[in-house]
């Protein structure tokens, strides 16, 4: 069991429930969940509504080598953090901690998680906080294989999973005339250098278009910020001074991470961080200037190029 086993926890879900002898629905929430560190950490976070009373939390999750399933820390601001753990077999899903476990059943769409929590047998003191939850998902990323992250302060991610190794899939992000394709849009054009990215530090320049661009025709130069053959690729685009050659940038960026879930088999995390955007610049650019549709679309193009390229 790795961590992969709950991807299917990845997205935006709103949450339903029913407490013990309560003749309605009187428990309400919404929760996300994204992928960190190249996929090797769960974040949850959201809150829920009980009656009057609202809790709000935030949980890492993260595969515990010592027992094969997964370990969690939940913070919700009263004090040091609490221990739960997680594990799945099949459909079925369970979370458990402080005497309490969920048993939930995943859809066959796997847009719903049905279940409930109980008290565990060594703890009946606990049976008076059993409730009914459902989880039903609110934000269903495009493509098949496509897991939606979500959008964080200043930056917005999604994450696919591809099937084939994340050699076949770094050797395509890192070949800058393969980017057109991957974009999809039309505003990327054309490498302009021909050369292969190999380094941090970098610069690959691309042709571009954009109707909104006061030249429409253009070209960035890419900064290759992060190279990690064959983890993590990410590039800040900038602009160089026809006249010195010398390079600006903007201060958003691109980031590809990569993690191996099976033999050929790789989760793909996209980010698009404008974080050091400077005030200047948000004054006349608006951020992120796309939807989170694009980061999808750009992904199940990333995978459908990557199996024409390993087609036997």
């Amino acid at each position: 069991m790795t961590i992969a086993d709950l991807d299917i926890l990845i997205g935006s879900w709103k949450i339903t429930g029913r407490t013990a002898n309560a003749d309605h629905d009187d428990i309400n929430g919404d929760v996300t969940v994204m992928s960190l560190l190249n996929g090797q950490v769960l974040q949850l976070g959201g809150s829920m509504r009980v009656g009057g009373s609202e809790i709000q939390s935030l949980e890492l999750i993260w595969h515990d080598e010592t027992t094969g399933d997964f370990a969690a820390h939940v913070y919700s601001g009263a004090g040091a953090p609490l221990n739960y753990r997680w594990s799945r077999n099949g459909d079925t899903l369970t979370h458990s901690g402080l005497g309490m476990t969920y048993t939930g059943t995943i859809s066959t769409d796997r847009n719903t998680i049905t279940g409930a929590w109980r008290a565990d047998p060594d703890r009946p003191d606990m049976a008076g906080s059993a409730y009914d939850a459902a989880m039903r998902r609110t934000n269903q990323p495009s493509g098949p294989a496509s897991s939606f992250t979500g959008i964080e302060t200043e930056r917005v991610t999604a994450s696919t999973t591809i099937e084939a190794a994340p050699e076949a899939v770094f050797a395509v992000l890192a070949d800058p005339s393969a980017h057109a394709d991957i974009d999809g849009t039309g505003w990327v054009r054309e490498s302009l250098d021909g050369d292969r990215i190999c380094a941090a530090g970098q610069v690959f320049r691309m042709a571009m278009y954009h109707e909104n661009h006061p030249d429409e025709d253009y070209t960035i130069a890419n900064r290759v910020e992060v190279f990690d053959e064959p983890r993590a690729i990410a590039w800040q685009p900038g602009t160089e001074s026809p006249e010195t050659g010398e390079l600006s940038f903007g201060g958003w960026i691109w980031r590809y991470d990569l993690a191996a879930t099976g033999p050929s088999r790789t989760t793909v995390t996209l980010t698009y961080d404008w974080s050091a955007v400077p005030p200047q610049v948000r004054e006349y650019l608006q951020f992120p200037p796309f939807g989170q549709d694009h980061l999808d679309n750009s992904l199940q193009h990333l995978s459908d190029l990557v199996a024409r390229t390993t087609a036997p």
